[in-house]
Order: structure tokens, then sequence, then C-alpha cells
């Protein structure tokens, strides 16, 4: 969702800059009015997104949008994540929750740079202008959002498959603990109790 927003929001601003002149100016100061932005992404979304005759320039505030919904997705996905380990791993493997969540975000790192560079690669090659142009306004970054809003969607979809295939690990687990407890009490004991051949002796 933070993709989608992300690529309206581009497709406005270039938009703008091209109508304006600034198509190899990436630098430019563009009159643009932010105060369109909530009414467009929170209401509805698609009506009017900019004020020609607007004088200020383009706002930071532009970026609020999709950083805040990428906070909360970062959020409900360490929360969720780590939940979901501690929840299934037995005892035993309770510290390596955080270990697999930090593989997994480093993963996510990794396969992001892999889709940049294949992005720019494959836009690139001949004579096109890469999405990913040093220029934003002869760029196509709102394609590059789009692409990445299609990727988590699918990825959404698969992971709604992996939930409902998912059998629930409650039952071994309980076992597993309770067999870790068993193991715990019967060494407490057995430390609380010397053996019969050293009582003897």
């Amino acid at each position: 969702m933070a993709m989608a927003v992300a690529a309206i929001m581009e497709n406005v601003r270039r938009g703008i800059a091209i109508r304006e002149g600034f198509l190899g100016n990436p630098t430019a100061v563009i009159g643009m009015s932010a105060m369109w932005l909530i009414p467009q992404f929170v209401i509805l979304g698609f009506a009017e997104a900019f004020n020609a005759t607007a004088v200020i320039g383009m706002s930071t505030i532009w970026l609020i949008p999709q950083f805040v919904i990428l906070g909360f997705a970062k959020a409900f996905n360490a929360v969720g994540q780590l939940e979901f380990y501690y929840s299934q791993l037995p005892k035993s493997l309770g510290s390596m929750a955080m270990a697999f969540f930090t593989v997994g975000m480093a993963f996510s790192d990794l396969l992001g740079s892999l889709i940049t560079i294949i992005v720019n690669a494959v836009m690139s090659s001949g004579e096109k202008i890469s999405w990913l142009s040093s220029n934003l306004n002869r760029g196509r970054y709102d394609y590059y959002y789009w692409l990445l809003a299609a990727l988590s969607f699918l990825n959404f979809l698969y992971f709604l498959v992996c939930c409902r295939t998912y059998g629930p690990y409650e039952k071994a687990s309980t076992i597993s603990d309770k067999k870790e407890d068993l193991k715990e009490g019967l060494l407490s004991n057995s430390r609380e109790f010397p053996s019969s051949s050293a009582q003897v002796a």
C-alpha cells in the first residue's frame, strides 16, 4: 500500500515537473500545493492532486503517507514475527527468535538490492532511460513503485496461502515444553537429594 501511495505521488510530481518545463532540471522547485495530499490519499485519493496556480514549493509533507504506512507495516511485521517464533519454537530455541527475525530482514534487504539492480539493468538497456535515473524528472520512479506494490501484493497472497496451509504447532510445542520441564525437574531433584551410594559412603 505504501508503494502504491508513493507511485501515485511520484506520478503527480513528475507530471507537474514536465508541465512546468523542468524535465532537465531535477533540482528545480516545483509549484505544488501540499494541502491536497491528505484528502487525496486518505479520503478518496484520486481527486484533484494539485493546484496549478500554487506558488509554494513542494513540501516534505508529501512523504508522510508512505512513511506512516511503512512505519505501521514494519511495527506489525516485527511484533507478528517475534510472537510467531516464540509461540512455535520450543523453550530451548526461544533465544533464536530474534536471530530468525534479523536474518529475514537481512535477506529482504538483499532481495531489495537485487530487484533494484535488475530493474536498472533491464530498463536502461539500449537507448532507454532507466526508471531509476539520477534525474527524477526523466526517470520513472512511479513505475518502480508500482512494481514494488505488485510484488508486495503477490507476497501478501503467498502469506495468505501459508496461513491457510500451515498446521498449528501448539500440541508439539506443548509436549516439547513438558519434556523440558520434566528434565529440569529431575535435574533439580538429583541436585537436592544425593545418590544412595554417596549416602552409604
